[in-house]
């Protein structure tokens, strides 16, 4: 039986993973398409005193690329000692403290915009209680931002990071995600994860 452990959390955090990916990109373009309207509009006001040129501007918009979710390179992070790479889905596992963090890039779409979305209504929709919202720069000199929110799964209290960095055209996303239990041993670790963020990675060894 306990030589199946590994297996269920493995399985556990796949499903999860999945879902948080979902919901996630749903979020993104909601909230994306809501600011671009409210840009637009910002234009719309700013072209009736003449401040820009409103071909260029809407051109622009027009031409502008809907964000694309893709899998994040996972040297972009570093991990402590037990975290191996998954096999089913983007990020790294834990298997000893069921703890999963699933890695995404997010092309045309900046972490800021992101956030926007962030609201009291998408936490509340989604089950979650945040506890937590702090803006940071890791040692890489990323810029970003991380929510972190309790919620309950079959009984059993998790915690919940979503973590957001990048720059003007690209955000990588971070999703960790721990059975509230272990948090004494797992929180210190989130900073080290978080502090260590790269914008690039090279093929430098």
């Amino acid at each position: 039986m306990f030589n199946r452990i590994p297996h269920y959390i493995e399985r556990f955090n796949i499903t999860l993973a999945k879902f948080c990916n979902h919901l996630m990109f749903l979020m993104i373009n909601t909230s994306y398409r809501f600011l671009l309207a409210i840009f637009v509009s910002c234009i719309f006001i700013n072209n009736i005193h003449a401040q820009i040129t409103p071909i260029k501007e809407n051109n622009t918009q027009a031409n502008n690329p809907e964000p694309v979710q893709c899998a994040a390179d996972l040297r972009l992070i570093n991990v402590p000692e037990g975290f191996v790479s998954s096999t089913s889905f983007n990020g790294y596992i834990h298997l000893n403290s069921a703890t999963s963090i699933v890695m995404t890039s997010i092309e045309h779409v900046n972490f800021i915009r992101l956030c926007a979305g962030m609201t009291p209504d998408f936490f509340a929709a989604n089950g979650l209680t945040l506890v937590e919202e702090k803006g940071f720069t890791s040692s890489n000199n990323v810029s970003g931002r991380y929510y972190k929110s309790h919620f309950v799964l079959n009984e059993v209290p998790h915690v919940r990071y979503i973590v957001f960095s990048g720059d003007l055209n690209r955000t990588l996303w971070l999703n960790i995600t721990y059975p509230q239990m272990f948090e004494p041993l797992i929180e210190k670790e989130i900073s080290v994860i978080i502090n260590s963020i790269k914008s690039t990675v090279t093929d430098e060894k």
